[in-house]
């Protein structure tokens, strides 16, 4: 597949990640996550980690 331009005019800014005090980053897609969910979730990080450290050894 060829790239191509799309001359759109934007301009990233990269900046901190806010997160919560359970450590979930503030995001407005995070807002519709149940109690429940908002746990499993919070397990997923700590988790893909760990499965990286175990790639490298």
């Amino acid at each position: 597949m060829q790239e191509r331009d799309l001359d759109f005019s934007l301009t990233v800014i990269a900046s901190e990640i806010v997160r919560e005090s359970d450590g979930l980053a503030l995001s407005s897609c995070n807002i519709y996550l149940s109690p429940e969910e908002r746990k499993k979730v919070c397990c997923l990080l700590p988790a893909i980690f760990f499965l990286l450290l175990l790639a490298i050894i």
